[in-house]
């Protein structure tokens, strides 16, 4: 019924334009810069905020998604990545709200 069709119609809504990916395409139309042959840099607060802010971590992912390697991020956005050392991932997840 009407249920199933509004449900759907959120969920194609939210795919559409509450993605990582659609934030990062926003941003990049909002400044006019174009997606293809872009390169951006990432430059998170970590020295004035230790913990990742969901908005810049959601930024980041669709940058990452849309452009690639043409993202750099420095210093580089840890929490961003999958870390081979344990006692690294721990402190990195320990510094997670939520932690981890």
């Amino acid at each position: 019924g009407w249920h199933q069709e509004l449900a759907q119609s959120l969920l194609d809504y939210t795919a559409k334009h509450l993605s990582t990916e659609a934030t990062a395409r926003y941003l990049l139309d909002t400044l006019n810069i174009p997606v293809e042959g872009s390169k951006v840099l990432f430059l998170p607060c970590m020295a004035i905020d230790p913990f990742p802010s969901y908005l810049a971590s959601s930024v980041f992912h669709g940058l990452h998604s849309l452009l690639g390697d043409n993202v750099v991020d420095f210093p580089e956005y840890q929490y961003a990545y999958q870390l081979s050392d344990s006692a690294e991932e721990e402190h990195v997840k320990g510094n997670l709200w939520g932690q981890g």
